[in-house]
């Protein structure tokens, strides 16, 4: 049986993932889980902000025309997430810029989908405590 270890069909993961980054070293420090924390708590910060904005959209439009309301921001921040998604995996240069943006953009996503599914299926998103 001949397994391949190490190697990926996968274009993120290929030979030079690790290698074609512009930065030394020396220029772009240690990781530190301080460092990782502070980021995850600002995407996570930049996702929410963005989906209680459609979510808002949603249940302050007149009744039974939410869905039509947030669908276009829905879909734009599905295919928006999908390109800057494609655009950060082929261009690592960039995502101190694209990172960011495709939180935002899921952020638009998911407070959309999330709010339809509440508003069908309420206490399903939501469960507030008695």
């Amino acid at each position: 049986m001949n397994m391949n270890i190490g190697r990926s069909a996968n274009p993120v993961l290929n030979k030079s993932t690790f290698t074609d980054f512009s930065i030394s070293r020396e220029q772009a420090g240690t990781m530190t889980i301080q460092g990782t924390v502070n980021k995850t708590a600002l995407l996570l910060l930049l996702v929410i902000v963005s989906a209680s904005y459609t979510w808002k959209m949603f249940f302050e439009a007149v009744e039974g025309y939410g869905a039509s309301v947030v669908m276009p921001w829905m879909i734009g921040g599905a295919i928006g997430g999908f390109i800057v998604a494609l655009v950060t995996v082929f261009n690592k240069k960039w995502v101190k810029i694209t990172v960011p943006l495709y939180a935002v953009l899921e952020g638009l996503f998911l407070g959309g989908l999330s709010a339809i599914f509440e508003a069908q299926y309420p206490g399903l998103v939501m469960q507030l405590l008695p």
